[in-house]
């Protein structure tokens, strides 16, 4: 079985479990467990998911050759190891152990793939790699249970409370059966009028309870059902099926939206209330602890139609602004609670459509320098950020981000942020690697692998002469330089106050990885008249992650950091850009703001409506100009060039200008004199570069100019 859209327990065929038939067969899998059960160990000492396998024959049967998966599509997706039959073969009426953890390094029974509790299938596949000799379908298991044939190689499936490992089934007296899945009707969804709400048992013999307010329904919480009922508000119906002899049922979960209209998608989170206000454990009351518990989620289009439910484990996430009224929350899909993943193409930009958590993300922060003074604001400076990097096709990997509505047990809890983690995960789903080292903060804690590399690629900054090409290739070899100055633009430009803490940084863990940055909780915005780039720049030795001034010394990167910096403002950092990107994120947002503050407004501090967009208005029209004088004073620059680029005749071609391709033309751009940018003539199909109108009529299409004052530049192409 496994879990729909409407985060109820579907059915593969009509009962538990699908099997092919018992017949002759002598190959079994026999027991499951998927709770790290702590009653065996592999190799390493770890506690990790397993099967067991039982040949029912009196003779020896070696599996090397066969398979095992979770993909029906890929038979073959793991294979026993062939190289020693002792470790493949099971005695006649024995058993056999294999690791479902994905740790293939610590041994030869150690599965490429781990199974999702109560949300996945299993296959034991023949050496032709098509044969299908056993296969079950993995039902949800209760914690300290373990889901295994009631006798070994017969086919009625069961629980039990300790499992068998190694040893016969049937020896264990404690096994129990799971009770049955109702229906709830009718989909949860959007309602415009009351609605009548039937839930039903698939045959008798079973108690229907449910509740109303997100709770576990049991014998003793909650409603027993006996007939249809009317709901006019929205509401969270949570049902399970008691019956004598039985685990209680799997709870299935229906949100219905009453009377309600949205723009942006809807999140409805549900869990036992007590999870949340117990003033010993619950969530919001003891927010500091690191609490997890578990909970449902459903996400739902603005139309209201239902698109991913599923039961996983909710956190309260952030730094100081975990101690304010609105708080964030990080859900956690993990094998203990359903499907380890959450699959649904939440983000449009990015392509991946699985994860294994989400941020929802409150607009709400500690103001500079914490404290209790909490800020409301428009929503809009993070996402600024994020539009540069997307648009400027930046490699800062950043979150991607969706606006949602969140509903807590059923009540209305305002305007958040669905984003991507930004932990190992997040790394894996954007690139192509497997271990990182991954450090984060001003004191570079390690949070994956380690910081070795980090900390030689200081010491060569810091006891090399940095000023030295043999050096600097160095450390080109160790860190993707643009990438680290993007991240660092977007500091400097937004004048961030907590530069510092929010920054970390990774690379593959292998000898060629260089080191990749990651910008987040970009809404620490400075004065545009204030200046980062000085302060940063005086620092002259790298210590922990304030190694840009370092970095400075080396003219090579001076002039990379210093075009790429004008390349910004000659594009998405000009005043009319920043002005459409505000206008493009307060329109998503501005029909569900008023809702949000009137919940939070006597709780939180807003700021006055329109006055933090008024406020990035004027910060993005000045900016450009403050930051180009404090570079030119800075580095000793002279005073500004206007550069107008074209090519003759018009559409023969293209010109790459420093890091940047414009592709209308003509095109202008403002860099500093005497200070050299990169120009590239590409020409379009048919057409071949000729020359340039300057710097001596080059005829090479990839040129080192120097401005000298304000200049048209053509690119002349033929055919």
């Amino acid at each position: 079985m496994f879990f729909d859209c409407k985060g109820r327990l579907a059915w593969l065929v009509c009962g538990l479990i699908f099997l092919t038939g018992c017949g002759n067969k002598t190959l079994f899998i026999n027991e499951i467990s998927l709770m790290e059960s702590k009653l065996i160990r592999d190799e390493s000492g770890k506690n990790d998911d397993w099967l067991e396998l039982y040949n029912s024959s009196s003779r020896p049967r070696d599996l090397a050759g066969m398979y095992l998966t979770d993909n029906r599509k890929k038979l073959t997706k793991w294979k026993f190891p062939g190289k020693d039959p002792e470790v493949t073969t099971i005695p006649g009426k024995g058993f056999l152990i294999v690791w479902m953890d994905k740790d293939i390094d610590e041994g030869p029974l150690h599965t490429n793939f781990r199974l999702d509790n109560g949300g996945d299938m299993l296959w034991l596949v023949d050496k032709d790699g098509s044969s299908i000799l056993d296969s079950v379908a993995v039902a949800h298991m209760p914690e300290s249970f373990t889901f295994c044939r009631e006798e070994d190689g017969r086919e009625n499936w069961v629980f039990i409370k300790r499992g068998s490992p190694g040893e016969q089934n049937s020896l264990w007296k404690d096994s129990i059966s799971l009770a049955a899945v109702p229906e709830i009707g009718p989909e949860a969804g959007l309602y415009s009028e009351k609605i009548d709400v039937k839930i039903t048992a698939p045959n008798s013999g079973y108690e229907i309870w449910y509740t109303l307010d997100g709770s576990s329904p049991s014998s003793d919480s909650g409603f027993k059902f006996t007939k249809s009922f009317s709901i006019d508000t929205t509401v969270v119906v949570k049902a399970r099926l008691i019956k004598k002899g039985y685990l209680p049922g799997p709870i299935v979960t229906s949100t219905y939206l009453l009377h309600d209209h949205f723009t942006l998608p809807v999140i409805s989170i549900s869990l036992n209330p007590a999870d949340l206000w117990n003033e010993e454990y619950g969530l919001y009351t003891m927010y500091h602890r690191p609490y997890e518990k578990p909970a449902h989620f459903e996400y739902f289009s603005p139309e209201g139609k239902l698109k991913l439910g599923l039961d996983l484990g909710l956190r309260i996430t952030g730094y100081t602004s975990r101690i304010l009224p609105k708080k964030s929350f990080r859900i956690l899909a993990r094998d203990k609670y359903g499907p380890n993943n959450l699959e649904y193409h939440f983000f449009k930009d990015i392509e991946n459509d699985k994860f294994g958590g989400l941020v929802i993300r409150a607009d709400v922060t500690a103001a500079q320098g914490g404290g209790p003074h909490e800020i409301a604001g428009e929503r809009i400076k993070n996402e600024i950020i994020y539009r540069f990097n997307r648009d400027m096709h930046s490699t800062v990997d950043m979150q991607a981000y969706q606006p949602v509505v969140v509903f807590l047990n059923g009540k209305y809890w305002g305007l958040y942020t669905l984003m991507e983690r930004k932990a190992g995960e997040f790394i894996r789903n954007h690139h192509d690697v497997g271990e990182v080292d991954l450090i984060d903060d001003e004191d570079l804690d390690v949070m994956e692998g380690d910081d070795k590399h980090y900390i030689k690629m200081l010491s060569i900054m810091n006891n090399e002469d940095i000023r030295d090409p043999a050096v600097y290739a160095k450390i080109e070899g160790m860190m993707e330089i643009e990438n680290f100055i993007d991240n660092w633009i977007y500091n400097i430009y937004m004048n961030a106050f907590d530069h510092e803490v929010n920054t970390r940084c990774w690379r593959p863990k292998t000898p060629e990885g260089k080191w990749h940055w990651i910008a987040f909780d970009k809404d620490g915005w400075g004065e545009y008249y204030e200046s980062l780039l000085k302060d940063l720049a005086e620092i002259e030795v790298a210590e922990a992650n304030l190694i840009l001034g370092r970095l400075l010394k080396n003219e090579k990167f001076k002039l990379h950091f210093i075009n790429r910096t004008c390349d910004y403002l000659n594009t998405v950092m000009r005043p009319e850009m920043v002005n459409r990107y505000i206008d493009e994120i307060a329109e998503v947002i501005k029909n569900e703001k008023p809702r949000d503050r009137k919940l939070w407004f006597e709780k939180v501090k807003y700021i006055v409506t329109g006055e933090q967009i008024a406020w990035m208005k004027e910060f993005g029209e000045k900016r450009p100009e403050h930051l180009r004088n404090e570079m030119r004073k800075i580095f000793k620059l002279p005073l500004e060039a206007t550069l107008t680029f074209s090519s003759s005749p018009p559409g023969s071609g293209i010109i790459k200008v420093s890091t940047i391709t414009p592709y209308a033309f003509p095109w202008t751009g403002v860099y500093f004199r005497e200070t050299p940018i990169r120009l590239e003539a590409i020409p379009s199909p048919g057409y071949h570069f000729g020359e340039w109108n300057v710097n001596g009529a080059s005829k090479e299409s990839l040129i080192s100019y120097i401005p000298k004052g304000d200049t048209e530049i053509k690119a002349l192409f033929s055919k």
